[in-house]
């Protein structure tokens, strides 16, 4: 059964998916507006111009960054070591999901397609997943007139290969990021704006916010910084960390994104030209951790529980609410009977049970290629559980229910977001340059205004 969304279910299921950038780029985009207006009213067009571009620049590289040097180090490994790399790394534990390598280089390996079809038939009859496994999402470069290009290989082999060359891409791309985020885009910008003053220094344009006593003197204090960090904490790490690492890497939105925060904001301090500049990222950037990536759901959940609301998705709630009124009156008592969170599929059935695992994951559910952790299974169940459970405790009619449930929601959402941008653009900003301002009594640029004449503490 294909269930119709509404325009609400589908924009919000856009919104939150983890493999786009759209939910972190509506706080984004207003965030590096709010702080670039916020440079500009303090130091003019010397600080608001370093302010867009610091924003700018890191903000494709912390959105676009680790996926796009996985995807060079897998094409990389694909054309050198001949291995397929478009598969979701796993660590091989049954008890924590699909074993999506082992399953598709088994696949991959077999010598026909008809073999290979044989294979996934008799696994999953043997594993009570009939249907479940889905070829079609390997990428077409790996089949010529049918058939693998890898038919014939050892699997083992090329098992141990995959796994190894997922942890190597994985963690590579991880560190490339920290570098870029934390060193090397500081660095530049710092760059661009000595070279911006030098030209205006010597045109010997006057710009008012421009209030730094001698150039020169700003010039030698930053030459000479430092334009590396030692990541060494990855020095004691033994195989199995490494790829726990990956796992969190590859499988979670979530650590991408909060991952490289600890050693950015460690980069930024460290080349940050002045410790006044320092404070100021510190306080922005520790501030942003939170702000970024959990004000929102904590304002939603705040916001959710004087209404009884249940957390689930709208494409979700919608699915269910498809149902006859007798499979959910049964799918309730059942609910209630066993007064423990139940599996979709013991609730309802195993097509509804896919349809809502599919949806949930974004069509990440069944795919041989793809992970999908059991935990996540089972959030989703609960989410379900929890939907049913407070439907029941309203009385209304389930379309009803569903759809102020949603309305609601996203209204939540939506507030949830505005908190955040406002936190972010506007709050965090105006609190850094405060404190820069009560302790050296100037109202300036941190980067490169001089602080020379202020005196050290007894």
């Amino acid at each position: 059964m294909t269930v119709e969304f509404s325009k609400l279910a589908t924009l919000i299921h856009t919104i939150n998916n983890d493999n786009k950038p759209w939910g972190a780029s509506i706080i984004e985009v207003p965030t590096d507006i709010g702080r670039t207006w916020a440079g500009y009213k303090r130091g003019g067009v010397i600080e608001g111009a370093e302010k867009f571009r610091k924003e700018g620049m890191t903000a494709i590289v912390w959105l676009f960054g680790i996926p796009a040097f996985r995807w060079l180090g897998d094409r990389f490994c694909e054309k050198v070591f001949k291995i397929p790399m478009d598969i979701d790394f796993t660590n091989g534990d049954i008890k924590k999901g699909n074993n999506s390598i082992k399953d598709t280089v088994e696949f991959l390996t077999k010598n026909t397609k008809k073999e290979a079809d044989e294979f996934l038939k008799e696994k999953s009859l043997k594993n009570g997943l009939e249907g479940f496994f889905d070829v079609s999402d390997l990428p077409k470069r790996y089949f010529k007139n049918g058939e693998s290009i890898f038919k014939g290989r050892n699997a083992q082999n090329m098992l141990k290969t995959v796994k190894s060359a997922k942890i190597a891409t994985s963690i590579a791309a991880f560190l490339l990021n920290i570098g870029m985020l934390g060193v090397v885009l500081p660095l530049v910008n710092q760059a661009m704006t000595r070279n911006k003053m030098k030209l205006m220094n010597k045109n010997k344009t006057k710009v008012s916010t421009l209030k730094t006593d001698n150039f020169e003197q700003f010039r030698n204090k930053t030459k000479n910084k430092s334009k590396k960090l030692a990541f060494t904490g990855l020095n004691g790490f033994f195989r199995e960390p490494f790829a726990n690492l990956t796992d969190l890497i590859e499988n979670s939105n979530t650590f991408r994104l909060i991952g490289p925060d600890a050693p950015m904001i460690a980069g930024r301090i460290k080349t940050s030209r002045n410790k006044y500049e320092a404070l100021e990222n510190a306080v922005i950037d520790l501030s942003g951790v939170f702000l970024y990536n959990y004000c929102a759901g904590v304002v939603q959940k705040a916001l959710r529980k004087p209404y009884n609301l249940p957390s689930i998705a709208p494409t979700l709630s919608e699915i269910i609410a498809s149902k006859d009124e007798n499979t959910i009156k049964n799918a309730v008592k059942k609910l209630n009977e066993a007064n423990k969170t139940l599996s979709i599929e013991e609730l309802f059935d195993s097509d509804t049970a896919k349809e809502i695992y599919k949806t949930a994951t974004y069509g990440k559910y069944g795919k041989i290629n793809k992970y999908v952790k059991k935990e996540t299974l089972d959030g989703i169940d609960s989410e379900v559980c929890e939907f049913l459970k407070k439907f029941a405790q309203s009385g209304e009619k389930i379309a009803n229910y569903t759809k102020k449930a949603n309305n609601k929601n996203a209204i939540f959402m939506a507030i949830g977001f505005l908190v955040a941008i406002i936190g972010q653009a506007y709050l965090v900003p105006k609190i850094a340059f405060a404190i820069t301002k009560k302790l050296t009594g100037k109202d300036e640029f941190s980067g490169i205004a001089d602080y020379s004449d202020i005196k050290k503490e007894k």
